[in-house]
């Protein structure tokens, strides 16, 4: 992990002014700042080394987002500092050994091009990006990706008592949120107001910014709803129903681990960071698109079935409570920073060479064309 100058602590980007005013870590815009849920648990993590010729895997220790919120601080701009982290990379033993290809960074935000700058962009073209999802189009430098969580830092930290099997929950299934797809439009008129669902989509006056996922504090003010509530409604449901948005993942996957609440995947191409290092199938219920919208499929009957399934629900329960720890960033004893390291390391080692191929499975990318 790098250190120095060139790579300011979040500690010392949080006293800057610009974040003391966004204040961006409230939820839920927290969860595009996962490149500070990695950094806090990669610091301290017992794998660390100190000497670079020890090293087989480098963490770049850039907070792109998190740096250009700070804006100008301590007589330094946003542009000035990427700049300084591309030459303290380009000087570097370490990165000239390999290019770069044995180091990995994280970014989550799919804006994070003017985030980097040019000179940085084109630098960690050969790293290994850590991502929610696979950017679209170029959205990402890097012909590498690595699926990671998303960080919902004060959700997650919910005491575990709320993960305990058998908790009384009033709600069979729980989704809010928007409405851009055929899976949702059909999840919210057929399941909208059935007993047990509590289903709804997000107020259409603030649609597009306004609901768990995307929103600005202001936006919820106006209709009087607020990410807590959403959350607390969350933790009294037995199922979150986790169908796909704009793009497979979703951070309501995560909130529903942190919630004890079981995830019901409906998005094909979603299968949560570090499958199968971690083992969602054992926490979570998955749900083909196609049979959703298929007329004669019945949702209700498939999740009470599992419900009354006194045994059935008390393993998806206890087994969720068990894996919290290896996917959410702020829970005691989070193992996420092994796996982390561990697929970071398959990426460089095994995946993303030129006689691999990519392995969707492993949650790891690679473009042979970029």
């Amino acid at each position: 992990m790098y250190e120095g100058a060139a790579f300011p602590s979040p500690e010392a980007l949080m006293a800057c002014r610009g974040l003391a005013r966004l204040k961006p870590l409230e939820e839920p815009m927290a969860q595009f700042y996962a490149e500070l849920g990695l950094h806090r648990l990669l610091s301290h993590h017992p794998w660390r080394v100190r000497d670079p010729s020890e090293a087989t895997l480098f963490y770049v220790p850039v907070l792109p987002h998190l740096d250009q919120d700070a804006g100008r601080c301590n007589g330094t701009g946003h542009k000035a500092r990427m700049m300084q982290v591309a030459s303290a990379l380009q000087a570097s033993p370490a990165w000239q050994r390999r290019n770069g290809t044995d180091h990995v960074w994280a970014c989550t935000c799919v804006m994070m091009r003017s985030m980097l700058t040019n000179s940085l962009w084109e630098l960690l073209r050969t790293a290994v990006h850590a991502v929610h999802s696979v950017p679209r189009g170029k959205a990402s430098p890097s012909a590498c990706q690595l699926t990671i969580p998303y960080f919902n830092p004060t959700f997650a930290s919910i005491s575990p008592s709320a993960r305990m099997p058998g908790l009384v929950r009033s709600t069979l299934a729980h989704f809010r949120g928007r409405v851009m797809n055929r899976v949702r439009s059909v999840l919210v008129k057929r399941y909208q107001g059935v007993r047990g669902f509590l289903v709804q989509a997000a107020h259409p006056s603030t649609a597009a910014r306004c609901n768990l996922n995307k929103c600005n504090r202001k936006a919820m003010a106006k209709v009087g709803f607020f990410p807590e509530r959403h959350f607390a409604e969350m933790t009294t449901s037995t199922f979150c129903l986790v169908p796909v948005g704009d793009s497979p993942p979703s951070s309501r996957l995560y909130l529903a681990v942190a919630a004890g609440c079981i995830p019901v995947f409906i998005s094909d191409g979603f299968k949560g960071a570090f499958s199968p290092i971690v083992p969602w199938d054992t926490f979570s219920l998955r749900i083909p698109e196609k049979n959703l919208l298929d007329p004669g499929f019945n949702l209700t009957d498939k999740l009470i079935s599992v419900a009354t399934d006194h045994a059935t629900l008390f393993q998806l329960q206890h087994s969720l409570r068990e894996h919290a720890a290896d996917v959410l960033y702020e829970v005691s004893g989070s193992r996420l920073a092994d796996h982390f390291l561990q697929s970071a390391y398959m990426a460089v080692s095994q995946v993303c060479s030129p006689w691999a191929n990519s392995n969707a499975t492993l949650g790891i990318s690679w473009d042979r064309g970029a």
